[in-house]
C-alpha cells in the first residue's frame, strides 16, 4: 500500500518561500520609498500563511495523530503554540517598520532578518519534526504484521481494516 506523505509536499513550497523571503528582505534597498511597506507585508504574509497552516494541521491532521500516536500529537500542539508566540514577537518588527525615521531604516531592516531568521531556524527544526516523526507514525501503527497462525485475521483486526479482493483497506 503507497503510503501518503500529508507533509512533504507543503513543506516544501513553505521552505522555499521562507528562504525566498529572508534573501529578499537581506537584499532590499530599505531606502526606497515603499520597500519598508512592500517588506512589512511580505513579512506579515507569511506568518499569517503559517499560523493557517498550523491551523489546517491542528484541524485534520493532528485527531489522526491524537487517535494513533497521542504523543506525537501532544508534542505537535506544544510546538505549534510556541511558533504562534514566535510569531507575534516577529510581527511586531515589519508592523512598526514603514514607520521608522528614514535613518534608522537599516538597522530596523537588518534586526527584522535577523528575527525572520531566527523564526525560521525554528520553524524548520518544526517541519523537521512533523516530516519525520509525526508523519511516520501512523503508518507504524498501521503496518501489517503477520504472525503464525493469526494471519490476516488479525492484522485486520489490529488495524482496523477490512480486505476487499486482497487490497489492504486500512481505517486510520
Amino acid at each position: 500500500m503507497p503510503q501518503i506523505d500529508l507533509y512533504r509536499n507543503v513543506h516544501m513550497g513553505q521552505r522555499a518561500r521562507l528562504f525566498a523571503l529572508a534573501v529578499e528582505l537581506g537584499a532590499a534597498d530599505i531606502s526606497r520609498p515603499g520597500t519598508a511597506a512592500d517588506q512589512a507585508e511580505r513579512c506579515l504574509a507569511m506568518t499569517q500563511e503559517l499560523r493557517e497552516h498550523a491551523d489546517h494541521e491542528d484541524t485534520f491532521i493532528h485527531q489522526l495523530l491524537r487517535e494513533r500516536a497521542p504523543r506525537a500529537a501532544d508534542a505537535l500542539e506544544a510546538e505549534h503554540v510556541r511558533l504562534e508566540a514566535a510569531f507575534v514577537a516577529l510581527d511586531d518588527l515589519p508592523r512598526a517598520l514603514p514607520a521608522r525615521p528614514v535613518d534608522t531604516l537599516a538597522d530596523a531592516q537588518h534586526a527584522l532578518y535577523l528575527a525572520l531568521n531566527e523564526v525560521i531556524s525554528a520553524y524548520l527544526a518544526h517541519l523537521h519534526a512533523e516530516e519525520t516523526v509525526a508523519m511516520p507514525a501512523p503508518w507504524e501503527y498501521a503496518r501489517p504484521r503477520r504472525t503464525g497462525s493469526v494471519g490476516a485475521a488479525g492484522t485486520r483486526a489490529r488495524l482496523g481494516c477490512r480486505v476487499r479482493h486482497g487490497v489492504h483497506f486500512v481505517q486510520i
